[in-house]
């Protein structure tokens, strides 16, 4: 026989348990299981990576052909600038999107939420309105003549190529900024709301009383069925 001692109770509640660990089974259910948004921003991730370094491939290519002494046509200037400072987003981009595969992967999460959103809105931003105004005077055509030969063809489509990869990138890292925002609007009202809510247990009874009016005789109860 096994001792019991005072503080052993009489009878356990095996309903509680079985709820307390149903509770527990869907608490680890859930941090095991990423959402959608989730995956939405670590396949986005992964796909700013891969556009940042095609845009620094193609304006790269675009600016060292620019540069050669035997090409005779030269870029605007304006379209010149706007490849050199896009090539240098396309490494920023790239680096932190490598730092937000770091973190998920190693920690299980991703960076800081407000420094993404910061990141997202700057990278969108400065992309849209680069890519824009390069493309635009990038398709002005070319005057026919010496100067429009293949090397100055070759420069202004590896720099139109170059653009319209960094105007993507711009829209992914948009898509990721109203992602984190609604993140982030959810995350809030979340904590604002209660944690849980149940239902009170127990039984509803109801019990009728029918008085007859002009008699004596007393009331009748009918007992709840």
């Amino acid at each position: 026989m096994t001792d019991r001692s005072e503080t052993t109770p009489l009878l356990i509640d095996a309903s509680a348990g079985a709820s307390t660990a149903n509770e527990q089974n869907d608490v680890i259910s859930y941090r095991q299981t990423p959402g959608r948004p989730f995956c939405g921003t670590f396949y986005l991730t992964w796909l700013s990576i891969i556009i940042s370094v095609l845009t620094f491939t193609f304006l790269f290519a675009a600016v060292i052909i620019n540069q050669y002494p035997s090409s005779q046509y030269k870029l605007d200037w304006r379209v010149e600038d706007g490849c050199v400072m896009m090539i240098e987003l396309s490494v920023a981009a790239a680096f932190l999107s490598f730092l937000n595969l770091a973190y998920i992967y190693f920690r299980q999460r991703p960076m800081w939420l407000f420094l993404n959103l910061a990141i997202d809105a700057f990278v969108s931003g400065y992309s849209f309105v680069i890519d824009i105004q390069g493309l635009l005077l990038n398709s002005k055509p070319c005057q026919p003549g010496p100067r429009c030969g293949e090397i100055s063809k070759r420069t202004r489509m590896f720099a139109g190529i170059g653009l319209s990869f960094g105007l993507a990138l711009g829209f992914i890292h948009l898509t990721l900024f109203l992602i984190r925002c609604t993140i982030a609007i959810r995350s809030r009202s979340e904590h604002e709301l209660p944690r849980s809510f149940r239902a009170p247990n127990g039984d509803l009874r109801l019990e009728f009383t029918i008085r007859l009016l002009g008699n004596n005789t007393p009331p009748v109860s009918i007992p709840p069925g």
